[in-house]
């Protein structure tokens, strides 16, 4: 079962957002935006991102510690753990893929990823890279120690925000009891994710249902994908295609294989 860590400041209506994702070793970080009495926003991001732990602060807003005990497990962390200079530093002294840049160099290309003056986007940052090396010291989850092999920002904003009902109605996700009753698996019904999954990978499997539970909106990047696909699809590229699938029919789960190879060298 993959694991995705979510830590969350939320000070002055203003959320900030991160979370670390175990299945492929990717920090998402979330740029500062207002968020509503509601917690329409948060939800929608706890909804699709599927946490297994939530990170927050001890002294966190009530009302919304009591909205995310209702959603995941939460586990209440020191206020100064969530400082936005700390996770500022913090972030800048991690080196995802082992880049080979100069101190200046990393900052400028953090910076052209996200805007590192994203204030409760940063105390989450530090919040959460915090909590990953204490895992890798206490092994306190069974795939330590972790790596860090990519860094990306995404906006809330940027997306369609959809609920389970919404799901359901579209059939998107369709699971369904396994036939084998000794199987504790869900297998996928009739659904657009089962008809649109020719995937050949696990990480493949796992980009088509992130991109099926975050609809984009901007015009330009929806046109980019369809642009992609049809180059796939036409007839003169079919050729080229196949070979593409070939060669990622050999390729394993990656971010596993190198957790594997992580735990034999200690």
């Amino acid at each position: 079962m993959s694991q995705t860590i979510l830590s969350v400041s939320f000070k002055h209506h203003q959320l900030g957002a991160s979370y670390y994702s175990l299945d492929d070793a990717t920090l998402h970080l979330s740029e500062d935006i207002t968020e509503n009495e509601t917690f329409e926003l948060i939800g929608a991001l706890i909804f699709q991102v599927k946490p297994t732990l939530i990170l927050v602060h001890a002294k966190i807003d009530e009302r919304l510690l009591e909205f995310l005990q209702n959603q995941a497990t939460v586990e209440l962390r020191p206020s100064n753990e969530f400082n936005s200079l700390q996770g500022k530093q913090k972030l800048l002294s991690t080196r995802a893929l082992d880049q080979d840049f100069t101190d200046e160099e990393y900052y400028f290309y953090l910076s052209s990823i996200v805007n590192l003056e994203c204030m409760e986007m940063m105390a989450s940052c530090g919040a959460l890279l915090s909590y990953l090396s204490r895992v890798n010291l206490t092994g306190e989850i069974n795939q330590a120690p972790l790596s860090l092999d990519r860094i990306v920002s995404f906006n809330l904003n940027d997306y369609v925000h959809i609920n389970s009902d919404t799901l359901a109605a579209l059939q998107i996700f369709n699971e369904e009891s396994h036939p084998n009753m000794h199987n504790n698996r869900l297998k996928q019904g009739l659904s657009l994710y089962g008809i649109l999954n020719h995937t050949k990978t696990h990480l493949g499997n796992q980009l088509l249902k992130r991109w099926l539970l975050f609809p984009l909106l901007n015009l330009e990047s929806i046109e980019a994908r369809q642009n992609v696909v049809a180059f796939l699809c036409k007839g003169d590229n079919l050729i080229l295609s196949d070979q593409l699938i070939s060669c990622l029919k050999s390729i394993r789960n990656i971010p596993v294989s190198q957790f594997k190879l992580n735990a034999s060298a200690f």
